[in-house]
């Protein structure tokens, strides 16, 4: 929808990532995880426009994705809970599309709760040396989120 995500901002995000991703990890593969209203189609295109090989599309759960996953990269979404829940290091990869700020005024909740976010390829660089060095921290809020009794941690939010 394009109160979240701008076509020419999607290429640039997708593509600039797997490119990343083969420059600070080599020829692993890449499982993309579409949105349930995302056309696999214009995924295929974009990969093949830059010429990105080694990825599979995958409608599975995202914690299930998570079991076996190195890093996880969200462009703005829930599923970087899952990912976070599991211990996988992960990251939100987004800039907001020019009418996100209609629906979320306050930007994205996941980096105001602390969640690594950035929208640039320097900082994605960044984050995965963090991680491939064994700097990388799972940020607080999902500790928070792990304790059976803390259930308000959206008033973090106001």
């Amino acid at each position: 929808h394009d109160y979240f995500m701008d076509l020419d901002v999607y290429e640039f995000l997708l593509s600039s990532c797997c490119k990343v991703i083969r420059k600070k990890m080599g020829n692993i593969p890449i499982v993309i995880k579409p949105h349930p209203r995302e056309k696999v189609i214009t995924i295929n295109k974009i990969l093949l426009k830059y010429g990105i090989n080694n990825f599979f599309i995958s409608h599975e759960d995202s914690s299930v994705l998570s079991l076996n996953a190195e890093i996880a990269i969200s462009f703005w979404t829930s599923a970087i809970l899952s990912s976070l829940m599991m211990g996988v290091p992960s990251i939100e990869y987004y800039i907001e599309a020019k009418r996100f700020r209609e629906r979320e005024p306050e930007g994205s909740a996941y980096k105001k709760l602390g969640i690594d976010s950035t929208d640039n390829s320097e900082m994605l660089e960044h984050f995965i040396d963090e991680v491939l060095n064994g700097e990388y921290q799972i940020p607080p809020i999902i500790h928070e989120l792990k304790k059976k009794k803390y259930i308000d941690f959206l008033n973090l939010l106001n």
